[in-house]
């Protein structure tokens, strides 16, 4: 009997030890009749931030703990304690600063909710509430569509609805390169015109950072957007495309508005089908594959030059192609996007076209290496299906990987803010 009371003793006192964590962490309502809601506001400071306020106060004591949750219509959600609670006028205050959360991009869907604890230990979750964060300072541009939403200034009209119509023309390549996969929100694009308005949502970089010639967009999974800017004339020569950003301004931007954009949003569905593992050359290069076929310059004359002048790198030693900032042999920037794009190009045309594709992004989400899944497609080795393709581009055999000395010298790495999709 005294072992059956001890017992019944301690289980007493876990449950209420986890009914205290719940109300502490809000894990669920706990007597929410106790509290008053009111009044609830959001202001959008671009850009520098949100404020979100709330007017609550509890019958069984003050509110001693308030956080605001808060999502871009994707999940996870970001969360922030409140900055300011002043029990005697019920306001409480949370600010989301640009700062803290690494950039904030205009135009965000923000959808909130608070979650509130009186000294009592009773909670309470509020409903959601739905904010846009915008930039009311110049005039915008806008054009949506049930796949997409652009946002653009200082630009042409036409920016919007050409964006548009590259992403209803990309869809078919996407049903077939992503199989299943189905984008359930619509991913926001801001366009800007310059690099000194495109620059606002980040805050500056360091004066003459190679960053600052570099970065012309990112995307990030948790806004559920991404942002662009129009490149200048040194980004422009870093790429080697040719192209005067004067005499040839619309083709540029017109360029930006179509395969720029299907390429960011080819990463979304990389994501969405957890297929974005592999090298460099894979996970750019597939999201340059889908690019719409308006480019700034032609990459694949940009391969075929590399093969003939005898400098086609090799693809089958992993992830060791210089991305978005490194020049190539070339000179040229990008070269991972660029030959991963025409090898797999030549997989299109030669191994099943994009429904091929699509099982070898499928194998790739099933935790399948990329060689091994392109392998199991094509029923043929990696190696041969490189000089296949080295072939048809008079280059010769792939160069073989000289190792490099592993220096152990402890340093940390030197940040560089450019995640996949941007550059």
């Amino acid at each position: 009997m005294r072992l059956f009371r001890v017992l019944l003793l301690f289980v007493l006192l876990m449950l209420t030890f986890s009914g205290d964590v719940a109300a502490q962490e809000g894990g669920g309502d706990v007597n929410p009749g106790v509290f008053t809601i009111g009044e609830q506001t959001f202001t959008s400071n671009y850009p520098e931030g949100m404020t979100f306020t709330v007017q609550a106060t509890s019958s069984a004591g003050p509110i001693a703990r308030a956080s605001l949750f808060y999502d871009f219509g994707i999940q996870p959600s970001g969360r922030v304690p409140a900055e300011t609670m002043d029990n005697q006028s019920g306001t409480i205050t949370a600010v989301v600063r640009r700062a803290d959360a690494g950039g904030l991009i205009p135009w965000l869907e923000v959808n909130y909710h608070w979650r509130l604890i009186d000294s009592a230990g009773n909670a309470i979750e509020t409903p959601v509430q739905h904010a846009v964060y915008a930039d009311n300072s110049r005039e915008w541009q806008h054009a949506e569509s049930d796949l997409v939403r652009i946002y653009w200034f200082g630009l042409p009209a036409w920016v919007g609805p050409e964006a548009i119509d590259a992403v209803n023309q990309a869809q078919e390549r996407w049903r077939l390169g992503f199989p299943g996969v189905e984008l359930t929100t619509r991913p926001l694009v801001v366009i800007y015109p310059d690099r000194d308005s495109f620059m606002e949502w980040q805050g500056e970089l360091p004066q003459g950072s190679e960053d600052s010639i570099r970065f012309v967009g990112t995307l990030r999974e948790s806004w559920n957007g991404t942002v662009q800017r129009v490149p200048d004339q040194l980004r422009l020569d870093r790429t080697c495309g040719g192209l005067d950003i004067v005499a040839d301004f619309d083709h540029v931007v017109r360029a930006l508005a179509r395969a720029t954009v299907t390429h960011e949003l080819t990463h979304f569905h990389q994501y969405a089908m957890n297929s974005d593992r592999g090298p460099t050359w894979w996970i750019e290069g597939q999201a340059t594959f889908f690019e719409d076929d308006y480019q700034e310059y032609d990459g694949d004359a940009r391969v075929a030059r590399l093969a003939a002048m005898g400098e086609l790198p090799s693809l089958l030693y992993g992830d060791t192609l210089p991305g978005a900032g490194t020049p190539g042999p070339d000179g040229c920037t990008h070269l991972a996007y660029d030959v991963g794009a025409a090898f797999l190009r030549y997989l299109r045309d030669h191994y099943g076209g994009y429904a091929a594709h699509g099982e070898i992004t499928r194998l790739v989400a099933q935790n399948r290496g990329i060689y091994e899944a392109i392998e199991t497609v094509t029923g043929r080795s990696f190696a041969d299906l490189e000089a296949e393709w080295r072939a048809s581009l008079g280059a010769g055999p792939a160069p073989t990987l000289v190792p490099t000395p592993t220096l152990t010298i402890f340093s940390l790495p030197t940040p560089v803010f450019n995640p996949p999709g941007g550059g």
